[in-house]
């Protein structure tokens, strides 16, 4: 290995460690969180070992920052601007990226049974895959109430949110639901059980979005914080569960 790549590596390993400080992680946390070999994370941002593409990739998603922040040190994620998250978020409706989510392991567990379809399918398609059209329609509904009255709760409403859940609502075909949908901005909606049929994969799925959409200005609110709570209690997720999502999030609040 030569004094080039030593140095490169040294750099990649200064990025990954910043981002994961930043993020409110220790290596420990991460170890376990992902679950890596101790001392693997200690390995990686010292320059030990080469980061593998698919591992920068998983290390991105957790830390909330890019690839290419991790290899460069340039473009972190929250430079992007709001409206740039928000599109990737909708887009797990729409066969983006698994991305943070996966590591969900109620989520992932209810994904693989359809395994052959990860690559083809949306994150929200595989957990509604046994559903008819009219069932899709009322989550997707209910999914979109929730997370109107969530960017009420902190009475700062921006332009790109109005604009993500107006894009969400034409992209999935809900213009017939669209005055309910954006009623529930003020008047505060709460998941209605029913429409989750029992599906904890999907529960979880909303509980993710709604931390990601508070997330997505730069920080997470006590008020977001309190709703989203609120919303786990009325599906009746684990409460153990819940809190391991909320920590995903830990440097956010």
């Amino acid at each position: 290995m030569n004094k080039c790549t030593l140095v490169y590596m040294s750099e990649i390993g200064q990025n990954l460690k910043h981002a994961r400080t930043q993020a409110g992680f220790t290596q420990k946390e991460v170890e376990a969180k992902l679950g890596l070999r101790d001392l693997s994370m200690k390995d990686y941002e010292t320059g030990r070992i080469k980061l593998p593409a698919e591992m920068a990739r998983t290390f991105a998603d957790f830390f909330n920052v890019s690839v290419s922040y991790l290899l460069t040190g340039d473009e972190p994620k929250s430079s992007v601007g709001q409206a740039k998250t928000l599109s990737q978020l909708g887009q797990l409706f729409h066969r983006g990226e698994l991305g943070t989510i996966y590591l969900d392991p109620v989520i992932r567990a209810q994904i693989e049974e359809h395994s052959d379809k990860v690559l083809s399918h949306s994150i929200f398609e595989l957990l509604t895959f046994d559903f008819t059209e009219n069932q899709k329609s009322k989550v997707m509904t209910e999914i979109l109430k929730t997370l109107g009255s969530l960017m009420a709760v902190d009475e700062k409403i921006s332009e790109e949110e109005l604009g993500f859940l107006r894009d969400l609502i034409q992209s999935l075909g809900l213009e017939p639901q669209s005055k309910s949908i954006t009623r529930a901005i003020s008047i505060q909606h709460f998941p209605v059980t029913e429409s989750f049929r029992q599906n904890p994969g999907l529960k979880h799925f909303l509980l993710w979005l709604l931390f990601l959409l508070s997330k997505s200005d730069g920080k997470i609110t006590h008020q977001e914080t309190s709703f989203i709570e609120k919303c786990a209690e009325i599906l009746k997720v684990n409460r153990t569960n819940f809190l391991t999502i909320r920590n995903y999030f830990k440097g956010s609040f």
